[in-house]
Order: C-alpha cells, then structure tokens, then sequence
C-alpha cells in the first residue's frame, strides 16, 4: 500500500511577510490576501511530482466558518484552480468540531484531528490524482488525516499544498520525520 502523503509542497517558512499574509487573511478577515498567496501557490506547484486531475482543501466544521465568514482553504484553493486551470471542488468535510491545533503537542495534535473529515457528499476520487491546499502546515497531523480519507476513498495520489512550514524545534522535526519520513517534500 502507497504512503497516505504523497509529497507535501509548501512556498516557504511561516516566519517576516509569509506569516504576516496569512494571519491577516484568517484573523484580519483579509479576504483579498488570497491572491497573491494563490500566486505563491503557484510557484510552488511546478514542484509537485506529477500534474494532479482536481484541487481541494482542508475544510472547516461549519460553526467555525460562520464564525470567520470563510474559509481561508477554500479561497486559497479556488484562487490556484484560477491560476493553475485544474477544478477546484470541496472533496472533504469536516464531521466534528477540534481543539485548535496550534496549542497542541504534535501527537496530541494527531489524536485531535483522527477522524475529523469524511468525504464529501458525491465527491468522486477514484484513481484521481488530488492536492489537498491550505495555508499553514505545523505536524503535518491535519494533512496527513486529509489524505488518509481521500485515499482511503480510492484516490490514486494525494498531494499536499501549503502556503507555510512552521516547524520550529528541531525535536518536533525529528519526532515528526521518524513517524512519517516523507514529511517536508
């Protein structure tokens, strides 16, 4: 059997202007970030190891995004397909509401997110090649769980696609690349 993650893209690390976009688009409500950070994406797409058939992206549960209004994801995904001219569809949804990552251990942060997505009502992966986009990869724990539903659903190949890396610690690095050494290419 394939590995879940079948390379995992990111424009760059979540430190100076990177980070800065990004906060503004998901806490500033900034809506109109997402093109430029699209643009980004689609400098890094070149680097995915094959052209992929369709775009998704992480989804939110719906109580968050009638919160923010949104989902950043989402925006960032339709933007690439603009850019890129491959379909942007909603693949995922998200079927329980998490913790928020971003105060978690990295394994904590797995055991948070394991079987948070299911896929989509008439969402069609069979033998399809999919890049799953979103704005900020810290374990890897929300991609790999993305991935693991979609190619548990039959798809051929699942990339990850990323505006930012934050890894800090190089002990969380190492932890994260002996569970899953494909993580960061």
């Amino acid at each position: 059997m394939s590995k879940t993650l079948d390379a995992l893209i990111s424009c760059g690390l979540y430190e100076g202007a990177l980070e800065e976009s990004i906060r503004e688009l998901k806490y500033g409500l900034r809506r109109e970030l997402a093109k430029p950070l699209a643009r980004e994406l689609a400098i890094a797409w070149v680097r995915l190891p094959s052209r992929p058939d369709l775009i998704t992206f992480i989804p939110m549960h719906p109580k968050d995004q009638e919160w923010r209004g949104f989902n950043h994801a989402e925006i960032l995904a339709q933007e690439l397909s603009r850019i890129v001219k491959v379909p942007a569809e909603e693949l995922l949804r998200k079927c329980h509401e998490t913790a928020l990552q971003s105060n978690l251990n990295p394994i904590a942060r797995a055991l948070n997110v394991r079987d948070c997505f299911d896929l989509a009502d008439g969402a069609d992966v069979e033998g399809k090649r999919i890049v799953i986009v979103d704005d900020i990869c810290c374990s890897g724990a929300t991609m790999l769980e993305a991935a693991r539903v979609l190619k548990g659903a039959g798809a051929k190949r699942v990339y990850g696609l990323v505006c930012a890396e934050s890894v800090h610690r190089p002990e969380i690095v190492k932890a994260i690349k002996q569970r899953w050494p494909d993580f960061g290419r």
